[in-house]
């Protein structure tokens, strides 16, 4: 199973630009050295395929979300706000993958990730897309596992 990169970034841009009406910049390299906090959410992927789609972006762009799907000042959203909004666009995000998948699955509900991004292991294929929202990072990242994997 092969997830493309260009097909990441195009229903990332899709989601990112229809919903919140935020045009993403795609980027070679992502830096969080001058984004902290950095938040992620992320989404297992069950059935045939197996895997995990997660997002990772900055506190600011993360707030900038949150505020243009309720409509509200960024200073005015609260974190439940902004997690739900993180939690949200990781949901979108792995249901526009699944649907490039060739076999049956279903996602889990998605869910906060306090944890840093672990470093893959030779049984993962890893596929990271980087992005930029003016200078604030975001970063998708998709692992197919093998089912070791998935129980360790």
């Amino acid at each position: 199973m092969q997830i493309h990169a260009e097909d990441v970034i195009k229903l990332t841009n899709d989601i990112w630009a229809s919903i919140l009406g935020m045009e993403l910049a795609p980027c070679d390299r992502v830096d969080f050295a001058g984004a902290q906090p950095v938040l992620a959410a992320s989404v297992e992927v069950m059935g045939d395929w197996r895997g995990r789609i997660r997002l990772d972006c900055s506190s600011r762009l993360a707030r900038e979300a949150a505020a243009r799907f309720v409509g509200a000042d960024p200073a005015e959203i609260t974190s439940e706000q902004v997690c739900d909004a993180l939690a949200e666009l990781t949901n979108m995000t792995a249901g526009s993958v699944k649907a490039l998948l060739p076999c049956a699955s279903r996602l889990t509900i998605p869910g906060m990730d306090t944890s840093a991004l672990p470093a893959p292991t030779r049984s993962d294929l890893w596929l990271q897309s980087g992005f930029t929202y003016e200078g604030e990072p975001l970063l998708i990242t998709i692992v197919e596992r093998s089912d070791h994997a998935l129980s360790s």
